[in-house]
């Protein structure tokens, strides 16, 4: 992961060009970044979908690369994030199922009360 942070700081600091779109990369900007963000998880959902790893793979790729340009746009380092889900994860999950509140368990939002 810090190979990644790695290049895209230095990819910054070079202001390198996109090789298809012609930018430079300092010239996109948050709102873009995230929109672009948002367009790779439907990529990926799709080939989870049609379940190709190879596929999955390569747009999991895309949307990590995209989502540390995006806190890298937002002056957010990668270890605020990481501190972030680690919490998040903590207070989400447990081993004990004496702590679990659902009155009815379930994956998504709808087949939860």
């Amino acid at each position: 992961m810090q190979k990644l942070i790695d290049l895209v700081d230095l990819l910054y600091e070079h202001n390198a060009y996109h090789v298809k779109r012609g930018f430079r990369i300092n010239e996109s900007s948050p709102l873009i970044a995230s929109n672009h963000l948002l367009e790779e998880a439907v990529e990926l959902q799709a080939e989870v979908i049609e379940a190709d790893r190879e596929a999955i793979i390569e747009e999991s790729g895309d949307l990590l690369a995209l989502f540390c340009h995006l806190i890298k746009q937002t002056d957010i380092t990668l270890e605020e994030v990481v501190d972030s889900a680690v919490n998040k994860l903590n207070k989400a999950y447990t081993t004990n199922p004496a702590e679990v509140t659902a009155a009815t368990p379930g994956v998504t939002r709808r087949s939860r009360s």
